[in-house]
């Protein structure tokens, strides 16, 4: 180990040293770009996901109908095959009934579109409150939470009245007056401009709904799934319900929200791809380079006895160290990088292309370890063909070199 070090990190040769403060410059900022390419592609899909499943769960489970249709087909609350999901699926897994009716909320200066979903509890911490609290989901109360866009758009505040109208399943206009308690942003626009949630029974009273009938349940389950592993489970889902639901997953309801989080995927792929073309040709040109410099070493050690293999798993070695050196400095500036933009949000973002307002950050560190051993491994092997040229060189030829 000690032969490796001063081999490695002897400056008595400038070509050799110039190329070696390179590749470190290089690893370091490779390792670094790779690390907060994955982090932020990470809280990427996490942030979007949550902010989605707020609105309509993992998978929702509604009424069969073979062909599209405005009106509620409604289903008993509660119901059995729905409640033994838990035990067959999850016994963690959150199942919410929920209602909802389109209608129209009168503000100051026009009125606007909106979808008032009852729910009979909030699926807490899937995206924050900007003002106010929640509605009280338990009770009978007009209460109403909306959007900071609707808010904006209809010019109400926290403690306003909201004057809506309604069209029942028998033709009637309904006009209810809510007051709103508190408002939201997830930055999802195409249902920010639309989503509004109040107490379940107030909304099927709404639409002459008994307590025991609903539209349809949300299913969420406690840990985050892919679009393919959503659509599986929605797929065992059907399985076991009754012939007359269906079972959709959010995939399902919104795949352009899912491609653009595939194609930010592609993205994270495409840097790692180009991050390791870079560190292998800076690593393979400095230990071609050491290689030719130190090629009298070489000799002399051959001609002691050291044998092919044993040569080219010593210019590995110091492949490896020089490696090692840069992977340190890279993650620890990654981290500093991630840290300051989690604490201060320094970079920014527009919201309406990327349904974020700054750059989110996402710690995983296991996945942080399992792509650095991804990369040198990939690394070392493609590190393999350079060394060959030292194997095909006899003792003689090394010397002479000199």
């Amino acid at each position: 180990m000690k032969l490796l070090w001063r081999l490695a990190f002897s400056n008595s040769v400038p070509g050799y040293r110039l190329m070696r403060r390179f590749a470190f410059i290089t690893i370091t900022i490779a390792i670094a770009a790779i690390h907060i390419a994955w982090s932020i592609a990470q809280a990427f899909e996490k942030n979007i996901v949550s902010k989605l499943t707020a609105f309509v769960g993992q998978i929702q489970i509604t009424a069969y109908l073979p062909e599209a249709t405005d009106s509620i087909v409604p289903i008993p609350y509660p119901l059995q095959a729905v409640e033994q999901l838990k035990n067959q699926l999850e016994s963690r897994l959150q199942v919410t009934p929920y209602v909802q009716i389109a209608g129209l909320a009168r503000g100051a200066e026009g009125n606007e579109p909106i979808v008032v979903k009852g729910v009979h509890q909030w699926k807490k911490n899937l995206f924050p409150l900007v003002k106010g609290r929640y509605p009280d989901f338990h009770s009978n109360k007009k209460e109403i939470l909306i959007s900071e866009l609707l808010a904006r758009r209809l010019k109400v505040d926290t403690g306003a009245k909201l004057i809506t109208y309604f069209l029942s399943r028998q033709g009637k206009i309904k006009a209810r007056a809510f007051k709103i308690t508190g408002i939201y942003q997830t930055y999802l626009y195409e249902l920010d401009e639309q989503m509004t949630f109040a107490p379940l029974r107030v909304v099927q009273r709404l639409l002459r709904l008994d307590s025991s009938e609903v539209e349809g349940y949300e299913l969420l389950f406690p840990y985050a799934m892919d679009s393919k592993a959503l659509q599986e489970k929605a797929r065992i889902v059907n399985r076991m319900i009754p012939h007359d639901l269906q079972a959709r997953s959010a995939f399902e309801r919104f795949p352009h929200l899912f491609e653009w989080l595939h194609m930010q995927k592609q993205n994270t792929h495409f840097i790692f791809l180009l991050m390791w073309i870079v560190v292998f040709m800076n690593l393979a040109s400095t230990l071609l380079i050491f290689i030719l410099e130190r090629s009298n070493h070489f000799g002399l050690l051959k001609a002691l006895g050291a044998t092919r293999k044993q040569l080219q798993r010593w210019i590995l070695g110091i492949g490896s160290l020089l490696y090692v050196q840069g992977w340190f400095w890279g993650s620890l500036l990654a981290i500093v990088l991630l840290f300051i933009q989690q604490q201060w949000k320094l970079i920014r973002l527009n919201p309406e292309m990327y349904f974020i307002d700054s750059v989110p950050v996402s710690w995983d560190f296991m996945a942080f370890l399992v792509i650095d051993i991804l990369f040198y491994f990939a690394l070392m092997v493609a590190l393999v063909l350079p060394t060959w040229f030292v194997r095909r060189l006899s003792a003689a030829d090394l010397l002479r070199r000199q």
